[in-house]
C-alpha cells in the first residue's frame, strides 16, 4: 500500500477508477477559449488539406514551396490538436494526485476501508470519493495552499455546513457530537422497540375491561403498521417483526442499521465543514462500523434494516422508493472493488446495556400504559 490513496472516481461519475477521458469529454469541460481555439485549428487544418489537394489535382506542376507550407501548417496544426487533447485526456487523474499530495491525504486502512464500504451504495449512486474521509475534494484539506483544478471542483466549508444543517439540523461542533450520542443511544431504535412491543405484545397494554370490538380494531391498527412497513421496503410482514426478534447471542437488530449508518455520512460531513478533526470523525465511523459487522450478518442483510429505519423514519413512498432503487442499481452495476470486501467481524464490541437488552428498561419505563401514536416520528432528526 501506498502513502496516498489509489485513483478513484473523478467526482460525480461512477467509472472508478478514473481513465482517460474521450474528446466529447474534453470538450464539454474545456473552457470556451481553449475549444475554440482547438476548433479552428481543426478546421483551418482541414481548409489546408482541402488547398492541397485540389493543388495537386488542378496542376500540373504544383508550386511545391506553396505545398510544403500547406503541409506543415497541417501538421502544425493537428500537432497542437493532439498534444493538446492527449495531455487533457489524464488531467483528471493528475489532478486526483496532486489533490492527494496537497492534501496531504493517506491511504486507508483496511479497516477503514470496511467502514467506510457501508455507505458504498450512496457513494456508488452519486458517484462520490469511497477511498477517502471526504467523498468530495474539499477545502478543508487544502490548509491555504491554492489549488485550482478544472475537472472537479474543492468545496469550501460552507458547502458542507448547509448540508449538515439541511440533513442533520447541525450548525456546530457540539451539535454534531451531541446528536452523534444520540444515534449510539438509539435515536430511532428505542422508538421503534417501544412501538414494536406495542404492536407485538398489545395484550400487555389493554385493559381486560376493554370490548372485545375495541380491541380489535386497536389490534387491526397494529397490524397495519407493520403491514405499512413492510409494503415501504418491499419486505414480508415476518422480515419487519423478526427485527424485533431475539437474535441468540446478539442484540436485537431494531433499526440499527438506520441509526448506525448515519453516523458515517454525518462525520464525514463534519469532518468536511471544519467542524471535527479527522481523528474524531474516524473514531466514531469505526465505532459505528463495529458494531455495525457484528450485528448483521452481510452488507444486504445491514442495508434492508438501514432500509427498514428508513421507512419508520419518513413514511413516505417516494423516500424509500429510492432507497429500493439505489440497491438495484448497486446491485446490477456496481463494480467498484470495495463491493468485493469481505463482511467479517474482528473482536467483540462493548455493546451498551439498553441495546444489549432491546431497551427493556425503555419499555418497562412507559409502564404498559402506552398510549402515544405509534411509528413515523422523526424526533431529532
Amino acid at each position: 500500500m501506498t502513502d496516498r490513496p489509489s485513483l478513484q472516481n473523478l467526482p460525480n461519475r461512477r467509472q472508478n477508477p478514473a481513465k482517460k477521458e474521450n474528446i466529447a469529454q474534453i470538450l464539454d469541460r474545456m473552457d470556451s477559449g481553449r475549444s475554440s481555439a482547438l476548433y479552428f485549428l481543426g478546421i483551418a487544418a482541414l481548409f489546408m488539406g482541402f488547398m492541397l489537394f485540389f493543388m495537386f489535382k488542378g496542376q500540373a506542376r504544383v508550386d511545391i514551396s506553396l505545398a510544403g507550407g500547406l503541409l506543415l501548417g497541417i501538421l502544425l496544426c493537428l500537432g497542437i490538436i493532439l498534444v493538446n487533447l492527449v495531455r487533457e485526456s489524464s488531467r483528471g487523474m493528475r489532478e486526483q494526485e496532486r489533490y492527494y499530495v496537497i492534501g496531504e491525504v493517506k491511504a486507508l486502512t483496511a479497516v477503514q476501508q470496511r467502514a467506510l464500504r457501508l455507505v458504498l451504495v450512496d457513494m456508488y449512486y452519486f458517484g462520490f470519493w469511497i477511498r477517502t474521509l471526504e467523498y468530495y475534494p474539499c477545502e478543508v484539506r487544502m490548509k491555504g495552499k491554492t489549488f485550482k483544478p478544472k475537472c472537479f471542483a474543492i468545496e469550501g466549508r460552507e458547502t458542507y455546513r448547509k448540508s449538515l444543517d439541511r440533513d442533520w439540523g447541525i450548525v456546530s461542533t457540539e451539535q454534531y457530537r451531541q446528536l452523534v450520542r444520540q444515534l449510539f443511544e438509539g435515536m430511532h431504535s428505542k422508538l421503534f422497540a417501544v412501538d414494536m412491543d406495542y404492536c407485538v405484545n398489545i395484550d400487555d397494554y389493554l385493559s381486560r375491561s376493554l370490548p372485545e370490538a375495541d380491541r380489535d380494531d386497536i389490534k387491526q391498527q397494529n397490524d397495519s403498521f407493520i403491514s405499512r412497513l413492510a409494503g415501504l421496503i418491499n419486505k414480508p410482514v415476518t422480515y419487519v417483526t423478526d427485527c424485533f426478534n431475539e437474535q441468540g447471542d446478539k442484540p436485537k437488530a431494531l433499526i440499527w442499521g438506520f441509526d448506525l449508518w448515519r453516523v458515517i455520512p454525518m462525520s464525514r460531513d463534519a469532518f468536511m465543514a471544519g467542524y471535527i478533526k479527522e481523528e474524531e470523525a474516524w473514531t466514531n465511523i469505526l465505532k459505528a462500523s463495529d458494531l455495525v459487522y457484528h450485528l448483521f450478518d452481510s452488507f444486504e442483510d445491514f442495508f434492508d434494516n438501514f432500509r427498514l429505519g428508513n421507512a419508520y423514519w419518513s413514511n413516505d413512498l417516494e423516500t424509500t422508493r429510492l432507497r429500493q432503487q439505489m440497491w438495484e442499481l448497486y446491485q446490477q452495476k456496481c463494480n467498484w472493488a470495495e463491493r468485493d470486501l469481505p463482511w467479517q467481524r474482528e473482536g467483540a464490541p462493548q455493546y451498551a446495556q439498553e441495546m444489549q437488552t432491546g431497551f427493556a428498561n425503555y419499555i418497562k419505563s412507559k409502564n404498559k400504559k402506552y398510549s402515544e401514536p405509534i411509528g413515523f416520528r422523526r424526533n431529532g432528526d
